[in-house]
């Protein structure tokens, strides 16, 4: 499927998976890509290198701090400014939690 011209939106997108898939989507051709992440600064870096690859694209981010992503509400808004200019066509959730390894093994 051809990214072009289409609406991107990705979660977690300061992770390598996540920066690798939207630097393959913005090589495919101008698509408007929204970045959703925990880290301004490294949003900001992400942005920037798609944007040099993908002059065409647009790319805007959205800061949410990881207590933003436990408040209903915080997660409403953000989601509602990212549909505002419309529907969206691919959506890549890329983002994680890294517990405590010897808490998971015995606590299902």
């Amino acid at each position: 499927m051809s990214a072009a011209g289409k609406r991107i939106v990705i979660v977690g997108a300061t992770s390598a998976i996540a920066a690798h898939c939207a630097r393959l989507w913005a090589a495919d051709g101008a698509a408007v890509l929204d970045l959703i992440g925990r880290d301004a600064a490294g949003l900001a870096a992400v942005a920037a290198d798609l944007r040099v690859r993908s002059p065409q694209s647009r790319v805007r981010t959205h800061v949410l701090a990881a207590a933003g992503f436990l408040d209903a509400t915080a997660v409403d808004r953000l989601v509602a400014g990212v549909f505002a200019d419309g529907p969206v066509d691919i959506a890549l959730i890329a983002h994680g939690f890294l517990p405590d390894q010897q808490a998971c093994q015995t606590d299902l």
